[in-house]
């Protein structure tokens, strides 16, 4: 049985693009968790902000 060589493309965007977000969300967690170790290790009030922004995500014209 043969594939098609367009399918094997389309599944590794398809698991590359899943481990990018999985990788930007996991990354996005972490950064808060450091920062609020530090804010706590400096006794400064912490809370938690996720920021999104969707024009910041668009394509540069």
């Amino acid at each position: 049985m043969t594939v098609p060589a367009g399918i094997g493309n389309l599944e590794n965007l398809a698991v590359g693009g899943a481990a990018l977000a999985l990788g930007l969300m996991l990354g996005g967690l972490l950064y808060q968790i450091l920062r609020a170790i530090l804010f706590v290790m400096f006794s400064l009030p912490y809370h938690f902000a996720l920021a999104l922004s969707l024009p910041a995500a668009a394509p540069a014209k």
